[in-house]
């Protein structure tokens, strides 16, 4: 599957993503295409969290420096092969400007064959730097309200 390299998942507050991200690291990491029904080895420690070119990122409370070094430090190999690695990165609007800094490089210019896939339940929290790097996706439950720029409903 192509993908972009940054992708960032918005989703409404009352949904989880996480449903979402195993079927998109199933769909770029799986050789068989990663369909909802495939039971492949691949597609299989996917779902438990146990596959080694899906890392996950969640917050305990904000994101902080030590949080984000381990993927700096992996972007910083190169991948073998046709491999896909794919980093799920949940609730970027607690990103603070030093972690937002911190990853624009490597959100800018992915190494081959990295992934990003950012989820958020408000866009509007996201630092534009991130939002500016990123191809917005919304989930197909989100309000079409939700879609709205700030310039537009200033109009």
């Amino acid at each position: 599957m192509q993908t972009q390299p940054v992708t960032l998942l918005v989703h409404p507050p009352h949904i989880d993503a996480h449903a979402q991200a195993l079927t998109k690291a199933k769909l770029l990491i799986c050789p068989k295409g990663g369909s909802p029904v495939c039971l492949c080895q691949d597609c299989r420690k996917i779902d438990a969290g146990t596959h080694h070119l899906v890392q996950w990122l969640r917050p305990s409370g904000g994101y902080t420096l030590a949080d984000i070094t381990p993927l700096i430090e992996t972007v910083a190999f190169a991948l073998s092969g046709g491999d896909q690695f794919l980093f799920i990165i949940d609730q970027v609007e607690l990103f603070s400007p030093a972690v937002s800094n911190r990853l624009l490089k490597t959100l800018e210019e992915p190494p081959a064959g990295y992934h990003f896939l950012l989820l958020t339940s408000n866009l509007n929290d996201v630092l534009p730097t991130i939002r500016s790097r990123s191809i917005i996706e919304y989930d197909q439950s989100t309000p079409q309200a939700n879609h709205t720029s700030p310039l537009l409903e200033y109009f």
